[in-house]
């Protein structure tokens, strides 16, 4: 059963997006998050990408925190899905 998902979609040559990273709510906390994080930031550098971005919203306290703590920083985007209201970056 899948319990955790993300995906990477190319912005441009250089860029990426980190999308749907998710972890199904029995599954939180048990540092699945982080493994994710730091298993798809080695993918986007293996690829060869220079930047990520993310998009999420106010009310996931979690995993804002988790975003800062790996180095992640707020910057305006220049398009937000409906659900989100911040977007951050981190150069890779």
């Amino acid at each position: 059963r899948i319990i955790a998902t993300c995906a990477l979609y190319p912005m441009d040559e250089a860029t990426c997006e980190l999308r749907k990273m998710y972890i199904r709510p029995k599954h939180r906390g048990r540092g699945y998050g982080k493994r994710l994080l730091e298993e798809t930031l080695s993918q986007a550098r293996r690829m060869g990408f220079k930047t990520m971005t993310l998009e999420t919203a106010t009310v996931l306290k979690e995993a804002v925190v988790l975003y800062k703590s790996y180095g992640f920083k707020p910057y305006e985007s220049t398009h937000l899905c409906w659900r989100c209201d911040q977007a951050y970056m981190l150069e890779l």
